[in-house]
């Protein structure tokens, strides 16, 4: 099933099945979307400028990068019928020690460079040789300074007076 992003969705293994008669031997998969979509996007950036610190950054931006990077799951109900993929059944079923760490975890390696990267602002690029307007005056080539003259400048006191 090719996502719409661009690619298949990313498979979190998030451990043993908690569905009602525990169908999934090989335990409960979640599935991330490859690339953060548009409302993932436009939700993270809410948070960044909604956060008042660190700490809140980084939930605000986990509960974005959880609500919109899953696109599925194997969970079924009692009747064995698949669970739908929404805010309240994902806050229901996938809490922190049931999948929830583990799926945040893999959804925060998947998004955040995309997310973070366009607010960093690019190193300097360094000037093309040469002077620029900004430079310095150039200094000028070493040249040594004149000789000493170990001659007196005035014959007439070449002798010692006597």
């Amino acid at each position: 099933m090719a996502g719409l992003n661009g690619g298949q969705p990313i498979a979190v293994a998030i451990g043993e099945c908690h569905c009602v008669g525990t169908p999934h031997p090989d335990g409960d998969i979640v599935y991330l979307a490859p690339k953060a979509s548009l409302r993932l996007g436009l939700a993270a950036n809410a948070a960044i400028g909604q956060a008042k610190d660190v700490i809140q950054l980084q939930e605000l931006l986990g509960i974005a990068f959880v609500r919109y990077g899953v696109t599925g799951w194997n969970v079924v109900d009692e009747h064995g019928k698949p669970v739908d993929v929404n805010n309240e059944t994902v806050e229901a079923r996938l809490t922190w020690d049931a999948g929830g760490r583990v799926v945040a975890d893999r959804a925060a390696d998947l998004y955040t460079d995309a997310i973070i990267s366009p607010l960093v602002p690019p190193p300097p690029s360094s000037p093309p040789p040469g002077p620029t307007a900004s430079s310095p005056s150039p200094i000028p080539p070493y040249s040594p300074p004149p000789p000493i003259s170990l001659t007196p400048s005035s014959p007439g006191n070449s002798e010692p007076s006597t």
